[in-house]
């Protein structure tokens, strides 16, 4: 072979696992149902009473835990969110929208004895967790599956 024909079976390679790699790296719909009904009730517990909502939240943290350990075992590795390029953005977007409505419900259970905000945003939650975890999963594969062609 020469050197530009080496080159080539390199790059279809590479090509290859990194189409294996997103192929490997799917998330089943089940999985994301259960990350966010798990976020969606980490931020429904804040209605409850203090030690109740603590306990409830940390169990759906543990379980989330729980996920991403059986999917590192699952698949051999796990894949953080922050990776960077178009997933990170996502992520960070995310988070933010999470964030900003926990934050809001749980300031209206203190400041405004609006007690079941709580149970509210976390309904609201469920839906952005799993539009955004597609979103995330959506851009991740692409960023390994769209690849480019290889110029002969």
């Amino acid at each position: 072979m020469t050197t530009n024909e080496d080159a080539r079976a390199s790059i279809a390679d590479v090509q290859s696992l990194r189409r294996e790699l997103a192929d490997r790296a799917d998330c089943p719909p089940a999985w994301r149902i259960t990350a966010a009904g798990l976020s969606g009730a980490a931020c429904a517990a804040q209605s409850a009473p203090g030690f109740i909502a603590l306990a409830i939240t940390a169990g759906c943290f543990a379980a989330m835990l729980a996920m991403a350990l059986i999917a590192r075992k699952r698949m051999g590795f796990f894949v953080n969110g922050y990776r960077k390029g178009n997933t990170r953005r996502i992520a960070i977007t995310l988070l933010v929208v999470i964030e900003a409505v926990y934050l809001s419900s749980t300031w209206l259970k203190y400041e405004r004895h609006v007690v079941w905000a709580p149970l509210v945003a976390g309904a609201i939650i469920v839906p952005i967790v799993l539009f955004g975890m597609k979103r995330w999963m959506d851009a991740y594969r692409s960023e390994f599956g769209s690849i480019g062609d290889i110029r002969t």
